[in-house]
């Protein structure tokens, strides 16, 4: 059983965070550690470059004391479950030079999602082979760059909503690993998800919701059993990062996240 008071505050973070201004921001307000998240495959390609700009951006984060140590793959604009066998194709190139980009500034994570939303359900068992098949083509690359894969839970018609759905992927494909986005379960309880795929989640996307869509609000502010879902890690043996993904839209700042983590791990008051 593992102590949550030794999970890291980490933040989930946008291009336009990796500003100097920003990480000083960041470092200043006691968060070390944090994820790029690139949604849209132009947050990739466009004037941000992340493939030939992303080792420099990252050694310029750790100047300012924040470790840029995951990568959250882009899940717009590519379809690992796709019937197209042209788009599957395309979308294990684009995730492979991303991995191996981030592989090269010296990441050990990189975050995927098994789908797009809107899979019907006469279709979900077909379109499970197609994304089974893509992910692990994608993961085999991964572990050639020494980069663990990690597949995140989704919510409504996306693939990977149950825990049944993600042991598909986990028990059948070697070494791909999982992070539990704590705001996607809409079907089953998020103690429930962590202790039925426990031994595979290696990392956290944290934040709180009504139950019934996903919002990213700060723990405190939905329906979460926060006291419930820590100690379901802490059983589960859980030792990651304690990552917080939040919407843009509320305006928290770096701040509010620090003060949010000491509330909720270091003090207990959530």
């Amino acid at each position: 059983m593992t102590d949550r008071k030794t999970w890291p505050l980490a933040l989930s973070i946008h291009p336009e965070d990796t500003e100097e201004r920003k990480l000083a921001e960041l470092s200043e307000s006691g968060i070390h550690q944090a994820e790029l998240s690139m949604p849209l495959v132009d947050d990739v390609y466009g004037s941000f470059d992340f493939p030939s700009r992303f080792c420099d951006i990252r050694k310029k984060a750790l100047d300012y004391g924040v470790d840029i140590n995951s990568v959250h793959l882009p899940y717009c604009g590519i379809a690992p479950e796709s019937p197209d066998i042209e788009t599957r194709l395309e979308t294990v190139r684009i995730q492979r030079e991303i991995i191996s980009a981030a592989a090269d500034a010296g990441v050990n994570k990189c975050i995927i999602h098994p789908s797009r939303d809107g899979n019907p359900d006469n279709e979900r068992d077909e379109r499970m082979k197609y994304s089974i098949d893509s992910i692990e083509k994608i993961n085999e690359h991964a572990k050639k760059c020494g980069i663990t894969l990690c597949l995140e839970n989704l919510p409504r018609k996306c693939l990977g909503r149950t825990p049944a759905e993600m042991l598909e992927y986990l028990e059948n494909i070697q070494g791909l690993k999982m992070v539990m986005d704590l705001n996607h379960s809409l079907m089953e309880d998020n103690v429930s998800f962590i202790h039925k795929t426990g031994k595979w989640i290696v990392s956290l996307h944290v934040s709180d919701y009504d139950f019934i869509d996903e919002k990213h609000l700060l723990p405190g502010y939905g329906k979460n059993d926060w006291q419930g879902i820590l100690r379901a890690l802490e059983e589960e043996n859980y030792s990651g990062r304690f990552l917080y993904e939040l919407r843009s839209e509320y305006k928290y700042t770096y701040r509010d996240v620090a003060e949010n983590y000491r509330d909720l791990i270091l003090r207990g008051r959530i």
